[in-house]
C-alpha cells in the first residue's frame, strides 16, 4: 500500500521508472543465467579447460558447458559451504531468450525486460553483472545495479546457501532491498536446489532441476592499496597483511551500512504494517458486528416466514370452513323462502275461495229472504215449491257457512305459520350475512398475510445476500490480516537475523582494528588505517 501510495503522487513521467524499480525487487530474486544460444557451437575436441573457460567468459554457450561438465573429474566434492566462499560475477549471456516465458518463471521473464530488445527500445540496461558473496556460514548477497532511463537502483538479496549433499546446494531466499525505494521486501520466492556440474577456483556452474544453468566467474579480491616497490622485503609482507585487513575492514563496514539500511527500512515496514493491520482489525471488528446483526436480522425474517406461514394455513383453512357453513346458511335461507313462497300462494288459494264462501254465502241470504216473500205473497199451490226452495237455499248456505269457517281457520292458521317462517327467514338471512362477512373479513386476512409472505420471502433473500457479501468480504480481511501477521512474523526474523549479523560483522570490526593497530604498532608506523573510525 505505501509503495503504491508512493507511486500514485509520482508524475506520469517518472512512474514507469519507478515500477521498473519495483519490478526489479521482484525479480532479482531469481536473477541467473537466463539464457544460452541453442547448440549452435560447435566445440573443437582438440581445446583445452583452459580455452574453453577463456571462451565461456567471452561469450556463454550451452555446448561449452557442457564440454567442461563433460570433462570434470572433480577430486574432492562440494561438501561444505567454505569452499565456495567469495565473491563471484554471474557471467551474461551473448543472446536474449525468454526462458521465463518457457520455464513458468515469471520473475525471469520479467528480468529478460533488462537485457532484450524490448528493454532496449524502454532505456532498460543493467549497469553492472550481479555480483554474488558468499560468506563461509553461507550466508549469500547478490547486488546488481539497474536503470530505466534516468532512474536506477541498486537491489540487494539475502539468501541463506546450504550444502544438501555431495555437489547438491540448497539456497532459502530471505530478503530483498531496493534502494530506489528504501524498502526491504520479505522474499517470497521458493527454495532453490542447484546441482554443482561444474568446480574449480575459478568458475562454478550450477544447474537446477528446471535446467537453468548458472555459470560464476570468481572475482579477485585486490588488496585495497597496491604494495610499494620500495618496501624491503623482510617488510612486504607485514603491509600486504595490513592492507588487507584494511580492505577487509572497509568491507565489513560497508556490508554493516547495508544491512543496518535494509534493518531500517524493515522497520518502516514493519510501522506501515502495524498500522494497515490495526486498520484491518477495526474493519474486521466492524464487520463481524455487521454480519451478527445481518445474522440476527436473517433469522427474524425466517422466523416471521415460518410464523406467516402458519398464519396462512390457519387462515386459510378457516376461511375455507367458514365458506362451507356459509353455504349452508345460504342453502338453509333459500329452502326456507321456496317454503314461504309455496305456503303464501296456498293462503293466498284459501282467501280466494274465503271470498267465494263469502259472496255464496250472500247470496243465498238474498235468495231465501226473496224466496220466503214469495212464500208469504204466493197462491197456496205454490207453497210447496217455495218452501222446498227456501229449504235447499237453507242446506246450500249451512254448507257455504261450513266451508267459510273452514277456510277461515286454514287462513288463519297459515298465516301463523307464514309469520314463523318469517321470523325464521330473517334470522337465517341475519345468519348468513354474518357469516359472509366473516368470510369476507377472512379473504382479506389471508390476501394481507399473502403479501407480507411474499415481502417476508424477498426481505429474506435479500438478507441473505447481505450477510453472504458481508461473510465473503469477512473472509478477504481475514486473509489480508494473515498476510500481514504472517509478513510481520516473518518480519521479525529477518530483523533478528539482521541484528545477529550485525552483532557479528561489528566483533568481525572490532578483531580487525585491533589486528590493523597491533600491525601497525609492530611496524612502528603511526598512520592510521582506520579511515572510517
Amino acid at each position: 500500500m505505501a509503495c503504491a501510495a508512493r507511486f500514485s503522487r509520482g508524475s506520469r513521467k517518472t512512474q514507469l521508472p519507478r515500477l521498473a524499480l519495483l519490478v526489479s525487487v521482484t525479480v532479482l530474486s531469481a536473477f541467473r543465467l537466463q539464457s544460452f544460444p541453442s547448440f549452435s557451437y560447435i566445440v573443437d575436441k582438440a581445446l583445452t579447460r583452459v580455452q574453453l573457460k577463456e571462451q565461456l567468459h567471452r561469450a556463454p554457450d550451452k555446448a561449452l558447458v557442457a564440454e567442461l561438465e563433460k570433462n570434470w573429474r572433480p577430486a574432492e566434492a562440494v561438501s561444505s559451504t567454505r569452499q565456495l566462499q567469495g565473491t563471484w560475477k554471474l557471467l551474461s549471456p551473448t543472446e536474449t531468450r525468454s526462458r521465463g516465458a518457457i520455464s513458468g518463471d515469471l520473475p525471469r521473464m520479467l528480468l529478460n525486460l533488462y537485457t532484450g530488445n524490448i528493454g532496449k527500445m524502454l532505456s532498460m540496461q543493467l549497469v553492472s553483472a550481479p555480483t554474488l558473496r558468499i560468506d563461509k556460514d553461507g550466508r549469500t548477497t547478490t547486488e546488481t545495479e539497474l536503470r530505466w532511463g534516468s532512474q536506477t537502483d541498486k537491489i540487494i538479496m539475502h539468501s541463506q546457501l546450504q550444502v544438501s549433499g555431495q555437489n547438491l546446494l540448497q539456497e532459502k531466499p530471505k530478503a530483498v532491498y531496493s534502494s530506489a525505494l528504501k524498502l526491504t521486501f520479505p522474499a517470497f520466492q521458493r527454495e532453490r536446489k542447484s546441482r554443482i556440474s561444474y568446480f574449480d577456483d575459478e568458475l562454478l556452474i550450477l544447474r537446477d532441476a528446471r535446467g537453468i544453468v548458472d555459470i560464476l566467474s570468481r572475482v579477485e579480491e585486490l588488496p585495497s592499496q597496491p604494495p610499494v616497490e620500495t618496501v624491503q622485503n623482510d617488510q612486504q609482507p607485514e603491509a600486504t597483511n595490513q592492507d588487507g585487513k584494511v580492505g577487509e575492514t572497509k568491507d565489513v563496514l560497508v556490508k554493516v551500512q547495508t544491512i543496518t539500511e535494509s534493518l531500517e527500512a524493515l522497520q518502516v515496514q514493519s510501522q506501515q504494517d502495524k498500522k494497515a493491520r490495526g486498520v484491518l482489525s477495526k474493519e474486521l471488528e466492524r464487520l463481524e458486528k455487521a454480519l451478527g446483526a445481518a445474522a440476527v436480522d436473517s433469522h427474524a425474517d425466517s422466523v416471521k416466514l415460518s410464523t406467516l406461514d402458519k398464519l396462512s394455513a390457519g387462515t386459510l383453512a378457516a376461511s375455507e370452513a367458514q365458506g362451507l357453513m356459509s353455504s349452508q346458511k345460504i342453502q338453509e335461507r333459500d329452502t326456507l323462502n321456496t317454503e314461504i313462497a309455496q305456503l303464501q300462494t296456498h293462503r293466498d288459494q284459501l282467501e280466494r275461495n274465503l271470498n267465494s264462501y263469502r259472496h255464496q254465502e250472500s247470496s243465498l241470504r238474498n235468495q231465501i229472504a226473496v224466496l220466503q216473500t214469495e212464500l208469504n205473497t204466493g197462491p197456496r199451490d205454490a207453497w210447496p215449491a217455495y218452501r222446498a226452495a227456501i229449504g235447499k237455499a237453507r242446506q246450500e248456505l249451512a254448507d257455504v257457512k261450513g266451508q267459510l269457517k273452514s277456510s277461515a281457520q286454514d287462513v288463519s292458521k297459515l298465516q301463523r305459520e307464514l309469520s314463523l317462517k318469517g321470523v325464521q327467514l330473517e334470522q337465517l338471512k341475519r345468519s348468513a350475512d354474518s357469516e359472509l362477512e366473516i368470510r369476507q373479513k377472512l379473504e382479506t386476512e389471508l390476501e394481507e398475510q399473502k403479501r407480507e409472505y411474499h415481502q417476508a420471502t424477498k426481505s429474506l433473500s435479500e438478507a441473505a445476500q447481505v450477510e453472504e457479501a458481508l461473510r465473503n468480504e469477512l473472509a478477504s480481511v481475514r486473509q489480508q490480516l494473515a498476510v500481514l501477521e504472517k509478513r510481520e512474523i516473518h518480519g521479525k526474523e529477518m530483523a533478528s537475523e539482521m541484528q545477529n549479523e550485525i552483532k557479528t560483522l561489528a566483533q568481525q570490526v572490532k578483531t580487525a582494528s585491533k589486528a590493523v593497530k597491533a600491525l601497525t604498532n609492530s611496524n612502528g608506523n603511526k598512520r592510521s588505517f582506520w579511515p572510517l573510525r
